[in-house]
């Protein structure tokens, strides 16, 4: 949760109010409710698909308190010095369990392809996974793999560097090279300085499809395969992503 919220001042959070301004949509609209611009505090308090749930929550009292801060640094403040209980537990002690924020896949915009990445580990054992899909949502190709015995954190670098490194090889094939190309070195790296990318963090909730990759993994043969055609669950889940199904999650 301290993450989160160091995440929510500092505006990290990734919101569409922020993906505009970056240039990566046209709109800032909430995709929950569609009426308003979709910044970080709209996320949190004052959308009609969270706003409902604060007001069963605050009492009488406290809620045009609680909905009148225009700065979140300040309405933050304020919910995590706040002394009136709910019940018998103190109101910091209750929004700190009960921030809910809706989240769902997004695509890339025109002429971008969106490669989502997941990590999973059971009982040491770790797998990785991406998928890539198109500005449509679109299934392009995918990848599970069956690491060695490591950490979170190892197998996250993993999942970056498989995913790149197919990435880098598809954009060879697209241009026609062949394996002939790993001999030139200086012009490899100009190719890979002209690649543009952006990362950014999502949540495992917007995340199913990468996600469900990497679980599927387990148990599976040391190494990577490719998915040229997603199977029946994974349609589903694609389906899902290009209906614009949200999730909700809780941030704990």
């Amino acid at each position: 949760m301290l993450v989160f919220l160091w995440e929510v001042v500092h505006e990290k959070i990734m919101v569409n109010v922020q993906r505009f301004r970056r240039g990566w949509i046209n709109l800032d609209l909430c995709m929950s409710c569609g009426t308003q611009s979709e910044s970080v505090l709209h996320v949190l308090r004052d959308c009609n698909f969270i706003k409902g749930c604060w007001l069963n929550l605050l009492p009488a009292s406290e809620v045009q308190t609680f909905f009148g801060f225009v700065d979140i640094r300040e309405w933050l403040s304020w919910c995590l010095k706040s002394s009136f209980c709910i019940g018998e537990l103190p109101w910091p002690v209750v929004f700190m369990v009960t921030v809910v924020i809706r989240v769902a896949w997004i695509p890339a915009a025109m002429g971008w392809i969106t490669i989502n990445s997941s990590v999973r580990q059971n009982s040491g054992a770790a797998t990785c996974a991406s998928s890539f899909r198109d500005s449509y949502g679109k299934w392009l190709l995918g990848f599970r793999c069956v690491l060695r015995v490591c950490g979170v954190v190892e197998a996250k670098l993993w999942a970056i560097y498989h995913a790149l490194n197919v990435a880098w090889i598809a954009v060879q094939l697209l241009q026609g090279q062949d394996s002939g190309v790993y001999r030139l070195q200086s012009l490899i790296i100009n190719c890979r300085a002209l690649i543009r990318f952006r990362v950014v963090k999502i949540y495992r909730e917007a995340n199913m499809v990468a996600d469900y990759l990497a679980s599927s993994a387990h148990g599976g043969v040391f190494g990577m395969s490719l998915i040229d055609l997603p199977s029946s669950s994974i349609k589903l889940l694609l389906d899902a992503d290009c209906m614009n199904v949200f999730h909700d999650r809780i941030i704990n």
